[in-house]
C-alpha cells in the first residue's frame, strides 16, 4: 500500500492576517510572492554558529535581566502606537504588541514600526492644467501602516513610495483638468487623487486616508 507523502501544514491567511503567538501568520501578499520558501522558515545554513549564538543570547538574558526597566540589554520596549517585528537571522518570525520584550540580542533583532497616524508634506510642484496653464500646488498626504511586515519587507522606503507616488498621480490629474475644474471641484478631485494612490500602496501594507491641497497657486 502506498503512504501518502507527509504534505507540510498550510498557513491560515484568512482574516486580518495577524501574529498566532508563535511565528509570524504571513500575510496573502507576502505569501504568493515569496512562496513555500518564505513560509516554512528553513534551518540555517550554519547550524553550529547560529546554535552558538542563540546560547550566548541565552546567558546574556540571565545574566542582564536586572536592565529591563532600562529598556537596554536584551529587553526591548515597544510602545503604544507601535508594533515590532522580532527578527532571527534575518528571518521575520513574530510581531511583537506594546510592552516589554526580552529577545536574544545574539540572534534577533526588532524593527520598530510605527502605526500611528501620518501627515506627509507633499513637495510644492508645478503643474500644467489641461488648458495649459500653469498652477504650483502645495499638498499633503495622510496614511497609515496597516500590515507592517508588508510595508517594511516590500519596499525600500515606504514614506519616499507614498510621497512619490502623490507627486505623479497629481501631475497626471491635474493634465486631465481645466484650470477652472481644478477650483471648482477641488474636493472632488482630491478624492479621485486619494482612490488611486491607495490602490497603489495597498499591496505594501499602506493605507491611504486622504490628500488635501492647501494652496493652489497662479505663477
Amino acid at each position: 500500500m502506498n503512504v501518502p507523502a507527509h504534505q507540510p501544514n498550510k498557513i491560515d491567511l484568512g482574516g486580518d492576517y495577524r501574529g498566532d503567538g508563535h511565528g509570524l501568520t504571513l500575510s496573502k501578499q507576502i505569501h504568493s510572492e515569496y512562496g513555500e520558501a518564505f513560509q516554512k522558515n528553513p534551518v540555517d545554513n550554519a547550524s553550529g554558529y547560529a546554535g552558538c549564538l542563540k546560547c550566548c543570547g541565552s546567558i546574556q538574558q540571565c545574566a542582564c535581566c536586572i536592565c529591563a526597566p532600562c529598556n537596554c540589554g536584551p529587553v526591548r520596549r515597544v510602545t503604544t502606537g507601535q508594533i515590532g517585528l522580532l527578527m532571527e537571522f534575518g528571518r521575520l518570525i513574530k510581531k511583537l504588541e506594546p510592552g516589554l520584550h526580552t529577545f536574544n540580542n545574539f540572534s534577533q533583532q526588532i524593527i520598530m514600526v510605527d502605526l500611528r497616524t501620518v501627515i506627509l508634506d507633499v513637495p510644492r510642484q508645478s503643474l500644467l492644467t489641461k488648458d495649459n496653464v500653469s498652477v504650483i500646488v502645495d499638498a499633503f498626504v495622510t496614511y497609515k501602516i496597516v500590515i507592517p511586515e508588508l510595508a517594511i519587507f516590500k519596499v525600500d522606503n515606504y514614506q519616499h513610495l507614498v510621497s512619490y507616488s502623490t507627486q505623479g498621480v497629481m501631475k497626471t490629474i491635474v493634465a486631465e483638468r481645466n484650470l477652472s475644474e481644478l477650483l471648482i471641484n477641488r474636493a472632488e478631485i482630491e478624492k479621485a487623487i486619494t482612490t488611486i494612490i491607495d490602490e497603489k500602496t495597498d499591496d505594501f501594507g499602506i493605507k491611504v486616508i486622504s490628500i488635501e491641497t492647501k494652496t493652489i497657486n497662479l505663477p
